[in-house]
């Protein structure tokens, strides 16, 4: 019964070896060919000028102010709510502690 287990676990190791190295032989052949396929568009195109492709604009447009106003207020909502997460608060506790010791030895110096 071993020499069979043997014989599947080898069946078994041998096609899986062999099904991942074709797969990877296919993405690499997928690779290649892209690469060659936009090298012969660059070569193709070498030399020629450049068509121009005029921009599209697309315009969104709101069926009433009533929207644009709630849209604009709620962008500002979340600006500010932006800001108030982004204050760097140690920073801004040093800054202040510093200007504090600076205004009690300004006043230690005007009262000595």
């Amino acid at each position: 019964m071993s020499r069979v287990y043997g014989f599947l676990g080898g069946i078994l190791v041998t096609t899986s070896v062999a099904y991942y190295t074709a797969t990877e032989f296919r993405r690499n052949s997928e690779f290649v060919t892209g690469q060659l396929k936009q090298s012969r568009e660059v070569l193709d195109n070498y030399g020629k000028p450049n068509p121009f492709v005029p921009r599209k604009i697309e315009v969104e447009t709101r069926d009433d102010i009533k929207e644009t106003m709630k849209d604009l207020w709620n962008h500002e909502i979340v600006r500010g709510v932006n800001w108030f997460y982004n204050i760097q608060w140690n920073v801004l506790g040093k800054r202040v502690e510093n200007a504090a010791g600076k205004l009690v030895d300004s006043i230690k110096g005007a009262t000595a």
